[in-house]
C-alpha cells in the first residue's frame, strides 16, 4: 500500500470522493475519447469540405445545392420542453429510461440559383450517439464530486455509448495497412472477369478525413493490366494504360520509359507494356484529351453525381479524384504510383516478388472505435 496510485484507488472507494480523477484508470478510455473528438473537431469538417455538391436543372434553370457547416449538440430535452429547470440529459438518466445519450446534427445547406447563391438554411439530420467524456458530453469537465451527484462512478473514464439504457463498446478493428500497395493472390479474382488471374496489387486508399477505399490493380493472363475502382458499392475496371493517358498530357515514349524505367531486362515486362499501349491507338485513341473524352463517355452514365451538362472530360476528372489513388491529390503523384503498383504487379506474377498477403501483421493497423465510420461515405471492400 506504498504505491500512491493504489493508496488513492483504495480511498475513493468509500467516503469523501477525491479531487481529482485517476489518471491510471482515465487512460483506459482516452484512445476513445481522443479519437471521438477527432471527429467532432477535425474529421467532420474535413468531410464536409470534401462532399460532392447535388446540382440538377429545374424549370430550365440551374440549381446547386451544398453543405457548409455541421453543429452536433450536447444531449438535452426536446426544444420546447416546459416545467424543467435543467435542459440537459445526463448519462444516468438514459440508462434509467432506456434512452440514448444523443445529440442533435444540423448542417448548414447553401444554395445556388444560375451561380446566385441564396439565403442558406439550416436541416435536422437527426440524431447521433455521444461518447461518455467526450468533448460533447456534459460529463467531460466534473469533478470527481460532480461526477457522484450526476449518478456517476466518481472515476468515470468514459470511452463508450449508452445506447437503448444499454452501455455499448466499439471494438476496435483490424484493418488492411493503409496507402501501401500490397500484393495478394485470390483465386476468386478469376471471376471477374474474363482472363483475370489470381494476381493483383491491392491498395486500401485513406484521406485526412477517413474516408476510404480500395483499388486493385488485376495482371490479366494476356499480359495486360486493369484498374478496379468502385463507385457507391459497385466494382468497375479500366485498363492501365487507359488510366495513365488520362491523368497526365504525357507521350507514349515518357509513358513506355517510366514503366520500364529499372525493368529494361525484363523482355516479358518490356514487351506487355508495348502491347499496352498499342491497344488504345488499335482503338483510334491516340490523345490524352481523347481517351479523357472516351473515359468520361463510357462511365457517365454510372456516376449520376456529375451534372448533365458536365462534358465527358469532367466526368473523368471526377472518377480519377473521387476513385483512383484518393488518397492523393496531384494527379503527377497517382500517376507515379501506378507506375510503381505496375512494376510490382508484373513482377509478382513472374515469382520475383513474394505473396505479401492482407492477413500478415506487418499490412494491417488498428481501426480506433468512432463513429467515423457510420458517418463518412466509406466505399466497399474488395
Amino acid at each position: 500500500m506504498n504505491n500512491p496510485t493504489l493508496k488513492n484507488l483504495t480511498d475513493s472507494n468509500f467516503g469523501v470522493p477525491p479531487s481529482k480523477q485517476n489518471e491510471v484508470l482515465q487512460i483506459l478510455g482516452e484512445p476513445h475519447v481522443k479519437s471521438f473528438n477527432y471527429m467532432l473537431e477535425e474529421g467532420l469538417a474535413a468531410a464536409v469540405e470534401d462532399l460532392n455538391p447535388v446540382e440538377f436543372m429545374l424549370n430550365e434553370r440551374k440549381v446547386k445545392l451544398m453543405i457548409s457547416n455541421y453543429t452536433i449538440a450536447n444531449p438535452c430535452l426536446p426544444f420546447g420542453t416546459i416545467c424543467v429547470k435543467d435542459t440537459n440529459i445526463y448519462p444516468s438518466e438514459c440508462r434509467q429510461r432506456a434512452a440514448t445519450y444523443k445529440g442533435k446534427l444540423f448542417v448548414d445547406v447553401d444554395w445556388y440559383i444560375d451561380d446566385v447563391q441564396q439565403h442558406s438554411f439550416q436541416k435536422d439530420l437527426g440524431d447521433i450517439p455521444i461518447m461518455l467524456k467526450s468533448n460533447r458530453c456534459h460529463l467531460s469537465k466534473l469533478s470527481p464530486k460532480e461526477l457522484v451527484l450526476r449518478g456517476e462512478h466518481e472515476q468515470e473514464w468514459g470511452g463508450y455509448f449508452v445506447i437503448k439504457g444499454h452501455e455499448k463498446l466499439i471494438r476496435m478493428l483490424l484493418m488492411t495497412r493503409r496507402n501501401y500497395p500490397v500484393a495478394i493472390k485470390r483465386n476468386t479474382w478469376k471471376q471477374r472477369g474474363a482472363l483475370f488471374s489470381e494476381y493483383g496489387v491491392s491498395i486500401r486508399c485513406v484521406k485526412e478525413d477517413q474516408t476510404a477505399t480500395n483499388n486493385v490493380l488485376h495482371y490479366v493472363t494476356d499480359g495486360s493490366a486493369k484498374l478496379m475502382f468502385s463507385y457507391q458499392k459497385v466494382l468497375y475496371y479500366a485498363p492501365l494504360s487507359l488510366i495513365l493517358k488520362c491523368l497526365c498530357n504525357y507521350s507514349d515514349r515518357h509513358i513506355y520509359q517510366r514503366l520500364i524505367q529499372g525493368c529494361e531486362d525484363d523482355l516479358y515486362y518490356v514487351d506487355c507494356v508495348q502491347r499496352m499501349l498499342r491497344e488504345l491507338h488499335v482503338e483510334n485513341l491516340h490523345r490524352t484529351e481523347e481517351c479523357r473524352t472516351y473515359l468520361g463517355r463510357m462511365f457517365r452514365v454510372k456516376f449520376n453525381e456529375c451534372p448533365a451538362w458536365s462534358s465527358d472530360a469532367e466526368v473523368t476528372d471526377f472518377i480519377l479524384r473521387k476513385c483512383v489513388l484518393i488518397h492523393l491529390d496531384s494527379f503527377e503523384d497517382k500517376f507515379s504510383a501506378l507506375v510503381f503498383m505496375t512494376q510490382k504487379l508484373f513482377a509478382f506474377a513472374q515469382d520475383k516478388c513474394k505473396v505479401e498477403g492482407a492477413d500478415s501483421v506487418m499490412m494491417q493497423e488498428v481501426l480506433l472505435g468512432k463513429l467515423v465510420r457510420m458517418l463518412y461515405k466509406i466505399e466497399n471492400t474488395d
